[in-house]
């Protein structure tokens, strides 16, 4: 499936980008067609992850995502990408925050010296 492809594109991509190429980042696809969030919308995609392994798993909609344009799925895949770098932030304590802001931090330059910044 041509969405499957580029979904699969932008997230090799952006792993890069974002330094999450030492995490294991799984990509799974759901035809569930009864996935709808908290105001009605359609979910798009979930991100599922566990910070003290680095592991994630990505799973995209299928129906959510056949019609969408490659500018709004390369948007939900940074998005997605973005919880797995914050999910630790759903621990109690400032250490858990000090690690997920440094390695935002470390994202963020990372991806500026990919565009010679």
């Amino acid at each position: 499936m041509k969405s499957k492809k580029r979904v699969t594109k932008y997230l090799k991509k952006w792993t890069y980008l974002l330094g999450l190429r030492w995490w294991q980042i799984d990509l799974c696809w759901s035809e569930d067609h009864d996935s709808f969030n908290c105001d009605g919308g359609m979910v798009v995609a979930r991100a599922v992850s566990d910070w003290r392994y680095m592991i994630a798993t990505v799973t995209f909609y299928i129906p959510a995502i056949k019609d969408k344009t490659d500018d709004e799925l390369e948007m939900y895949v940074v998005h997605e990408l973005c919880h797995v770098l914050i999910n630790e932030m759903r621990e109690q304590g400032i250490d858990h925050e000090e690690r997920v802001v440094t390695t935002l931090q470390k994202a963020f330059f990372w991806t500026r010296n990919m565009n010679g910044g």
